[in-house]
């Protein structure tokens, strides 16, 4: 009886072993931290070597999808930094979410000026600024066509007040 309960100790720590380094390699990951997405070493031929070598290769290519998305989101925001013309997106509330660089010099801030801005607000000529509104509401609410055209006053830093025309479109 000793000799088949020494046994089963061995024979649970041999396969706990494995199991638990599987275990924390899996709690461990986290794909925007590819440093997290080591390889797991699991010697043997068994069915946990199997799935060992099945989490790496998963883990793999998280690490590469990852890197894939990083260079597109760089490419990405390299062209429209780049464009001729403003691209502006905001929330609901009016929040600028994105603004390049022919949009910051168009009201006259620094290129990294503008995340703290409400367009609605630090922007939008205030006669103007109800308007915008309630097309902002109507967007939020699924109420306008999904694109369309908007006319409005913004303050510049430097030129002072300019009537624009927007081209819209819900994202």
């Amino acid at each position: 009886a000793i000799l088949v309960t020494v046994a089963g100790v061995g024979l649970g720590r041999r396969l706990a072993g494995p199991i638990q380094k599987l275990h924390q390699a899996i709690q461990g990951f986290d794909p925007a931290d590819e440093a997290s997405l080591t390889p797991v070493v699991v010697s043997g031929n068994d069915e946990i070597a199997t799935l060992a070598s099945t989490i790496n290769a998963l883990a793999q290519r998280i690490k590469e999808r990852t890197s894939n998305l990083r260079e597109t989101k760089e490419q990405l925001n390299a062209y429209i930094q780049t464009a001729q013309i403003t691209l502006l997106a905001l929330d609901f509330d009016g929040r600028i979410t994105l603004l390049n660089s022919s949009g910051c010099a168009l009201i006259g801030i620094a290129p990294d000026s503008w995340a703290s801005l409400n367009w609605l607000n630090d922007v939008v000529d205030p006669a103007d600024q109800p308007l915008l509104r309630h097309w902002l509401n109507e967007a939020a609410a699924s109420r306008l066509p999904p694109e369309g055209a908007l006319e409005y006053r913004v303050r510049t830093n430097q030129r002072g007040i300019r009537f624009m025309r927007w081209h819209l479109s819900l994202l």
